[in-house]
């Protein structure tokens, strides 16, 4: 049996100054119904595919919750225990005990950066326009320039006509040359509001002689409002001219000066890297894209946007140090550890010269994943279809449930990977062949059933592999050996009765830097109560 900690040492924990990583093992749609603010999503279905990035040094005290019955934080602490993980609780009664000792739980998912953002909006007074205006002003001709702060598939799902895709991170550097003059009014949106007010006062921090505004509520406030949204636009705002370089140099040391982030060199990193006491990430916080182009190579890719938004799915622990980079100008780096630093209780630094060409590698980043297994059976993606073919086996998709809506091989069972074996029962035959998006889950859940009494192979490359071999795929609902109960569904994928879904979002959004108020574990740090004066252009 694993070490119970009570509601009272979690809270201490949570509020004295050391690192701790709080994990929620529940699957999303479970953890969006209800969670503790401070507490990292990690499903127990992906423990093994994320647990080493999320909470890299193994000495880290780690507490483990679930809704209360410890069902799935049992088995996540066996498992923790055999990756190296020495030093794991589980919350005595989970959820359940935390809401009954009077403390605040939470709804939906990346709920700490959306708070954030409704308290630094009423904190920086950040300049809004309401989606009427914005409006007004582009069927009068106004100078208006548009940028949407979201990622670009976000983007091409539906923004404003004329808006640029722009990701957070990517504002302060590309924004100044971007616009025509100094004559047009800048305005920021996201879907609904964070990296909206982040962006819009990002750019205001950076001292532009432009008008700048956050589109009040986004595209959920845009389309209540009756306006147009376009799908699939390929404008993006261009990356900036090599001769601003300077510039943007300039304005990242002015920006680090006036917020206190450290800038350090890779002797300072090395320092850093040699305290075994703490722990340490290392973030690009360039676009996934040009991080592939070429980056450091002990670097993981954290676009600047998603890292704000999301903290909690790239940091796991609480109080640990950060460092960020990006292409050397250091600017996206700067603008993003000053909303880190407020959001999050966190030594962030910033690495301000570039890597040596030696260290610089190309491609996506290696994966994360720890523990997979090395004795299980594959089989590639031919010698599955006549097996299939045959009806001597049955295929179960452990991807998450939109990936297997939106493509899984023919007759896939959709599964969960922490309820099984459970749903196996009904199924005939002796051969299980386990697929998701490039095997690694279908690997750990092979692993998970060597007892069940059947022959369970895993396909090597998962789904993509299979794609890859010109086999067919399927889209829709399919069939399911359990509820699609994993993911949390933004109003954002809402196709009926949309309207009501951005009013009923928009109105708990607003309505979190209230509740806020009542969970004494957060410590938003904001340095002003006003507006920053503008300063010379960058």
């Amino acid at each position: 049996m694993t070490r119970r900690i009570g509601v009272a040492e979690l809270h201490r924990q949570l509020t004295i100054n050391r690192e701790v990583a709080l994990l929620d093992v529940r699957e999303e749609f479970d953890y969006a119904q209800g969670h503790i603010l401070l507490a990292t999503l990690l499903p127990l279905s992906q423990l093994e595919l994320r647990i080493a990035a999320l909470v890299p040094r193994r000495a880290t005290p780690v507490v483990l919750v679930d809704r209360g019955d410890a069902q799935l934080t049992e088995r996540a602490s066996v498992r923790l225990g055999e990756l190296g993980y020495n030093d794991v609780a589980i919350l005595k009664g989970g959820t359940a005990a935390w809401r009954a000792a009077g403390h605040q739980l939470f709804t939906t998912t990346h709920v700490l950066a959306k708070t954030f953002g409704g308290i630094a909006e009423r904190n920086y007074q950040t300049p809004r326009i309401t989606a009427a205006e914005l409006k007004q002003r582009i069927d009068a001709g106004g100078d208006v320039a548009i940028f949407d702060a979201r990622t670009y598939a976000e983007f091409q799902a539906g923004s404003l006509p004329g808006a640029q895709s722009c990701p957070l991170a990517e504002l302060v550097d590309r924004v100044p040359d971007a616009v025509p003059s100094r004559n047009t009014l800048i305005v920021v949106n996201c879907a609904s509001r964070t990296r909206g007010i982040v962006g819009a006062q990002s750019l205001l921090n950076l001292g532009l002689h432009n008008d700048i505004a956050v589109l009040e509520n986004g595209v959920m406030a845009w389309s209540l409002a009756g306006g147009e949204v376009v799908a699939a636009s390929g404008r993006v705002a261009p990356a900036p001219d090599l001769s601003s370089l300077n510039d943007r140099r300039r304005a990242a040391t002015q920006l680090a000066d006036r917020y206190a982030v450290p800038l350090i060199d890779r002797a300072g990193l090395r320092r850093l890297e040699n305290d075994q006491a703490r722990s340490l990430y290392v973030f690009d916080v360039r676009t996934p894209e040009a991080y592939e182009a070429g980056h450091w190579r002990d670097a993981r890719s954290a676009p600047g946007g998603q890292l704000v938004m999301t903290v909690l799915q790239f940091i796991g622990t609480h109080r640990s140090r950060v460092v960020l980079l990006d292409g050397g100008e250091a600017l996206r780096a700067v603008n993003t550890a000053i909303w880190l630093k407020q959001i999050g209780r966190h030594d962030v630094y910033v690495l301000a010269e570039p890597p040596p060409r030696d260290e610089v590698v190309s491609g996506p980043a290696p994966s994360a994943a720890i523990g997979l297994p090395d004795d299980i059976e594959w089989i590639e993606p031919e010698a599955a279809s006549a097996l299939l073919k045959s009806g001597e086996a049955a295929i179960i998709d452990v991807d998450n449930s939109l990936a297997y809506r939106e493509a899984h091989i023919p007759g896939a069972r959709f599964a969960i990977r922490a309820r099984l074996p459970a749903g196996l029962e009904n199924i005939a035959q002796t051969t299980l062949i386990l697929t998701s998006a490039d095997g690694q889950l279908a690997a750990l859940a092979a692993a998970d059933l060597r007892t069940s009494g059947r022959r369970v192979v895993a396909l090597r490359g998962g789904t993509s592999a299979w794609r890859a071999a010109w086999l067919p795929v399927e889209s829709g609902n399919g069939h399911a050996l359990h509820p699609f109960e994993d993911i949390w569904h933004s109003p954002m994928r809402e196709t009926e009765r949309k309207a009501e879904a951005y009013a009923q979002y928009l109105a708990w959004e607003i309505s979190l830097a209230d509740q806020v108020g009542h969970d004494d574990t957060v410590a938003f740090a904001l340095p002003f109560g006003h507006r920053e004066p503008k300063v010379a252009s960058a």
